[in-house]
Formats: C-alpha cells, sequence, structure tokens
C-alpha cells in the first residue's frame, strides 16, 4: 500500500474562502503567477489564469514525519483538526459581525497553523535547526536535553517537520495575548492573498525568534471579504491607524486604506510564487 501523498503547502479549506466553483462544480481560484511577469511585460497583458484549488501550491509528502508508517501523517491528521474549524469561525462572522472569545483563539490557531505550513517558516525552522537555537526549541519542546538532542539529531527535513508540529500551538498561546481587528472589503472589491498569507511585521533584532516579540503587527486575509489586523496593546512600536479601531468586530474602511493595504498584501517581495486574486474570476 503507497503511503504517498499530495500534501497543500496552503490548505483547501482556506484557499476556498477565495474560490468558486466551476460548471462542472471544481473548487477554483484566479491566481496570478510572479514568474511570468517579465512575459506579460513583453506581450502587454495580465495573465490570470483560473486555477484548481485541488492542485494548487501541493508537494508530495512534504509534511511526513520519520518513524513507522502509520506515524508519517500525524502532521496531516493534527492539521486537518484545525482545518475543519475554520468555515464555521468565517460564518460567524458573515453572521453576527464580531467574533466571539472562543472563536478569536481557534482563529488565532488557525492563522499560526497558515503560518507554519508557509516556505517563509520552512526557512524560520531551518535557520533555528541550524543555529541550534535551544532558546525557542526548548521554549516549545521542553528543557529536555534528551529531546533536544534527539531533534537536532534528525535529518534537516525531519527536524523541520517536528518543529513545525510543536511551533503551531506555541505561537497560538502568544498570540492569544494580541488583539484582533476585523476589517471588511470595500463595496465591488475584494481582499487578495498569496502563498504567503500572514504578514509579519516587528522590530529588526537580527533574532530570527523575535518574530513573536511583543512588537509584533500581522495581517491576514482571512476570506475574500475580511482581513484581520493583530497587534499587542502593551506595544508602542507602531502608531498604526488600524490599532483605533474597533477590536473582534467587523470593521468599514475608507477606499484609500483599502488600497494601502491591498497593494501591501501583494507586495511581490513577500510572495513565493502565487498572487490570488478573487476579483478576477472569469
Amino acid at each position: 500500500m503507497s503511503f504517498d501523498q499530495k500534501q497543500h503547502i496552503i490548505p483547501q479549506t482556506y484557499l476556498k474562502q477565495f474560490g468558486y466553483k466551476d460548471q462542472q462544480g471544481r473548487w477554483k481560484v484566479p491566481t496570478f503567477n510572479i514568474e511570468e511577469i517579465p512575459l506579460m511585460n513583453k506581450i502587454s497583458k495580465t495573465l490570470v489564469r483560473q486555477s484548481n484549488i485541488e492542485s494548487l501550491l501541493r508537494e508530495e509528502n512534504v509534511f511526513d514525519l520519520s518513524g513507522k508508517l502509520g506515524n508519517k501523517k500525524q502532521l496531516e491528521r493534527t492539521f486537518k483538526i484545525l482545518e475543519d474549524t475554520y468555515p464555521t469561525i468565517i460564518s460567524e462572522i458573515d453572521r453576527t459581525r464580531k467574533i466571539s472569545v472562543e472563536s478569536k483563539q481557534k482563529l488565532l490557531t488557525f492563522i499560526s497553523f497558515l503560518f507554519i505550513r508557509t516556505y517563509d517558516f520552512r526557512q524560520i525552522a531551518e535557520d533555528i535547526l541550524r543555529s541550534r537555537d535551544e532558546g525557542y526549541i526548548s521554549a516549545i519542546i521542553g528543557e529536555h536535553k534528551k529531546r533536544i538532542d534527539t531533534l537536532l539529531s534528525l535529518s534537516i527535513d525531519n527536524a523541520i517537520n517536528f518543529l513545525i508540529g510543536f511551533s503551531v500551538y506555541y505561537i497560538a498561546k502568544i498570540l492569544s495575548l494580541f488583539e484582533i481587528v476585523i476589517i471588511e472589503t470595500i463595496e465591488s472589491e475584494k481582499w487578495a492573498t498569496t502563498d504567503n498569507p500572514v504578514h509579519i511585521q516587528c522590530k529588526a533584532t537580527g533574532r530570527i525568534i523575535d518574530f513573536l516579540g511583543i512588537d509584533t503587527e500581522i495581517l491576514c486575509p482571512i476570506s475574500q471579504n475580511y482581513l484581520v489586523f493583530i497587534f499587542h496593546p502593551k506595544s508602542d512600536f507602531s502608531q498604526n491607524i488600524l490599532r483605533n479601531l474597533n477590536r473582534n468586530e467587523v470593521n468599514k474602511i475608507s477606499i484609500e486604506l483599502y488600497e494601502r493595504i491591498w497593494y501591501k498584501l501583494v507586495d511581490q517581495s513577500s510572495v513565493t510564487k502565487y498572487i490570488i486574486v478573487p476579483s478576477m474570476k472569469k
């Protein structure tokens, strides 16, 4: 029996919030491939593909763990539990125009889950492991030298996946101290997202671990209709006007502010390959 599995870097349950069903009932999203920019410049035309969600942003066995065959997919099984809660959270926001305490924590956990699945976090995890940053490692798996030594003895891909598995709840626990502002898109427009949907801004300290610091601010589109801004209430790092919006509920913003945020979301420097643009649905 084959245990090979195509695993999504960005989960389908998230992508569907920016997609649609075609006439054959297949889920699709409009995608813009930044690798095609030279061609677009040459032909003076924007190339937007209507991409099949089932086959988009996936790799074979990318989240497999080492060990017995039955345990190799444990990380994917854990991910599925988190994925199953997501549509319910979006439905609650649609229905009530706010988010409950329970759903807020679930959403923060899901955003942590989105972040640790990205290529960016894989690079962070690799840097932590190669630098043998025992401060971060012991924070999430405990100060057990034997356990840390075991992790550091694994092949780099296996060690990254184990660190990913431990990190999702560690990051979510830290984010539970942060505040959420929900921002609605403007009329006739949709929020875009990318293959790196969690946009993190923090003080440049030179330490990888400090992306989790008190001065962190996060922007993350959660559907084509809503985006969340996450910040720590005790930080004075930024005078971001989004901090003045109502917390834990849906806020409306101006066209000018929408455009500023939209262009930040699709900045090519933070995109690995794909920008997802719901407004370009055919």
